[in-house]
């Protein structure tokens, strides 16, 4: 049977598929048979099996977004009608992209010393950093020579506020949200 993954928990090692047949099956990582892939994720096309009709087993990802579509790299469903997307990870016309560069861009503009916006794009280790540092600079401020950090994380700040507003949501979504770019 065929259908799309709903999601998947990494914490738990279990994932949700809705089958063609408009069931959910659940499933557990050791099903899983991606191969060298990075993984079960939301909205990939599987091929699976169930034996007890609520639960898959030999859950397979989908080479191709439909049977008399070429491969492009991505497994994700279209949308009924539309054809799949002219490049490797972008998404369907009508499908957003899961963060937007211009909140991000902003939370780094105003709200960049506390690292809003590195919590924003999930980088919790990158937003503690310059929580903390913001902190102690400003402590520091007392004795002046807080002063200096505060202006270098006001420049970093400002810097990736300037390239995430200036880059496009393809962009953007490519380096910052899939591939995890932490710094600039």
């Amino acid at each position: 049977m065929q259908g799309t993954i709903l999601g998947y928990d990494a914490a738990t090692a279990t994932g949700v598929i809705s089958g063609a047949d408009g069931r959910r099956y659940s499933f557990a990582a050791g099903e899983w048979r991606g191969g060298g892939e990075a993984g079960p994720v939301g909205g990939l096309a599987v091929d699976f099996e169930s034996s007890d009709g609520t639960s898959a087993v030999g859950v397979y990802p989908l080479p191709a977004v439909a049977a008399n579509q070429p491969y492009t790299g991505s497994a994700r469903l279209a949308p009924e009608g539309s054809a799949p997307p002219p490049y490797p990870g972008q998404p369907y016309p009508g499908m957003a992209y899961p963060k937007s560069h211009v909140v991000a861009g902003l939370l780094a503009l105003f709200l960049g010393g506390w690292g809003i916006h590195k919590f924003y794009l999930g980088y919790n280790n990158e937003g503690v950093i310059l929580l903390v540092s913001s902190f102690v600079s400003f402590v520091l401020c007392f004795v002046i020579i807080g002063f200096l950090p505060l202006l270098a994380i006001s420049i970093i700040c400002f810097v990736e506020a300037i390239i995430y507003l200036t880059k496009s949501d393809a962009e953007f979504d490519e380096l910052y949200v899939r591939h995890k770019k932490a710094w600039f």
